[in-house]
């Protein structure tokens, strides 16, 4: 049976103003276990920012944020974002040269330096009442863990680093990814292990912080449909996963791996599981965990009648956010009934590039440097000379890459538009 798309009811070319009002997208939500208050039903969700230090030779001076990405976020937190979720944080050297110029955390690499620099992220977001996620890559010590004879928080101890890290700070909590089950004798995917992990992960980093701070610590999983059913693991399996991360004690669960609106024609069977899950994974759980649905979400419409019949608390946007810092504001002013199209829909190494580009060029300047003008100097690819304008700059980019790759050298950065 074939995915019917929604893309009639989807991003328009440009964002028009109309009255749309949302029922539910508007309203706040409360997290639990922890208790926290979200201003609305937005995630913000991860990107990669691409601009943090990096020398590959110096991890001392690796992975700082800069004043660039410290400006980014404050405009998300302005644009009304209610979680807000950092790009993935390496806690170890494979992370940093797989995502040069991301942001890393690691006990042998703190220094004063690198504590301010997290610090006046935290703070800025702050600022306008925002919450802040890191997104740790956390998948060396979950594949660690699960091929271990006698796991134990051993194999997590740099998780554990990173979020102590986060909370001292003065990030409100941590979103960890879900790594594809080992496969059991008889070769079927051993789901009961991811569950192990799940479950003790949480429990490990509560521990290590102090009591006062692991109450009001938010705890996400980020669940990928996609990679648990290429690993094996069908719609019940994911439910359990989905399960287990409640009973835990997350806070919440952001389930990606397709596109809800637009699915892809050619991946028929990963778009039928992603948008099953969506569409019946929070029926099979309790009230004590949020669901946020990451990816494929773009209009008022569809994502206010999926809040609203209880199917999701929330909806996760990355290339929406990187294009639009001030779409959930614009929202709540019922001024726009969609996210604009992005040109990158199914062109994800594009759409990564573009969206750390934009990223880039928010934080080019201070929110107040902007004049209060959320959005300023964000490219808008929809203009068909940015657009020309941006692919040159891609494949000057990729060229210089590739010529460093040769080398043996990894390139930071992102694309940036001659002025």
């Amino acid at each position: 049976m074939s995915i019917p798309s929604l893309s009639s009811l989807c991003c328009n070319k440009k964002s028009k103003k109309m009255s749309v009002t949302a029922r539910a997208l508007n309203a706040r939500l409360t997290l639990y276990p922890s208790g926290r208050v979200v201003k609305n039903r937005f995630m913000k969700a991860a990107t990669s920012e691409g601009t943090a230090t990096y020398d590959q030779d110096d991890a001392l001076v690796t992975g700082v944020p800069t004043p660039a990405i410290i400006n980014a976020y404050e405009k998300w937190a302005a644009g009304k974002w209610g979680l807000i979720v950092t790009g993935g944080i390496a806690i170890d050297t494979f992370g940093i040269n797989y995502l040069p110029g991301n942001m890393w955390i690691g006990e042998k690499e703190d220094c004063p330096k690198r504590r301010k620099a997290f610090s006046d992220l935290a703070k800025a977001v702050h600022k306008h009442d925002g919450t802040l996620i890191g997104q740790v890559l956390n998948i060396e010590d979950g594949m660690a863990y699960l091929a271990a004879d006698h796991a134990s928080a051993a194999q997590l101890s740099r998780t554990i680093y990173a979020a102590k890290y986060l909370a001292e700070s003065g990030f409100d909590g941590i979103e960890l990814g879900t790594p594809e089950p080992p496969k059991d004798k008889a070769g079927k995917p051993d789901v009961r292990k991811v569950l192990e992990l799940v479950d003790f992960q949480r429990t490990v980093i509560r521990t290590a912080l102090p009591s006062q701070t692991s109450e009001k610590f938010i705890f996400g999983l980020k669940v990928s449909t996609a990679r648990m059913q290429q690993a094996g693991v069908d719609f019940d399996g994911i439910v359990k996963i989905l399960q287990q991360a409640e009973s835990s004690g997350y806070d919440y669960v952001a389930i990606a791996g397709g596109n809800y609106e637009n699915p892809l024609s050619t991946a028929e069977d990963r778009e039928s599981l992603y948008r099953r899950v969506i569409d019946e994974g929070r029926q099979h759980l309790g009230l004590n965990i949020a669901v946020y649905g990451n990816g494929g979400f773009r209009s008022v419409a569809v994502i206010d009648d999926l809040i609203y019949a209880r199917k999701l608390n929330g909806v996760a946007m990355a290339k929406a956010a990187c294009a639009e810092f001030d779409l959930p504001l614009k929202v709540a002013q019922n001024s726009v009934k969609s996210a604009v199209k992005n040109p990158f829909e199914f062109d994800n190494d594009s759409a990564v590039l573009a969206g750390a580009a934009q990223i880039n060029q928010a934080g080019a300047k201070t929110l107040k440097e902007s004049k209060g003008v959320i959005n300023d100097g964000v490219m808008d690819l929809n203009n068909s000379a940015t657009m020309k304008q941006f692919l040159e700059a891609k494949e000057d980019y990729l060229s210089r890459k590739q010529k460093l790759k040769d080398d043996g050298r990894f390139m930071a950065g992102v694309v940036t538009l001659s002025a």
